[in-house]
């Protein structure tokens, strides 16, 4: 049987490092979690790849609050990740019934 068991000097050290922020880490109150089947987040080159959706819509649909997005670093370059239950949601809204 493996050991989970987290050394005491780790937790010392990550509350060191989680003091300025008011935080502190109890290695008893950890849950495992089954990893989800689905992402959470999806890349907007993913959107464009699988969905056929581009880039400018997207970023479209960001600024005017339609999907939630994450942006990774402040940089104008940086990488965006929309949040996926927000981009299925959107995507649902969007189908239209065949007509006859």
């Amino acid at each position: 049987m493996k050991n989970n068991t987290v050394p005491e000097s780790v937790v010392m050290a990550i509350n060191a490092l989680l003091t300025p922020y008011n935080q502190k880490y109890d290695p008893k109150s950890e849950q495992q979690t089954e990893p989800k089947s689905e992402k959470e987040l999806i890349s907007i080159s993913e959107i464009e790849a699988n969905y056929s959706i581009g880039r400018f819509t997207i970023y479209r649909k960001i600024k005017n609050g339609t999907l939630d997005a994450i942006k990774l670093n402040k940089a104008k370059s940086g990488k965006v990740l929309i949040r996926a239950d927000s981009f299925f949601a959107w995507l649902n809204s969007c189908k239209q019934t065949p007509s006859n």
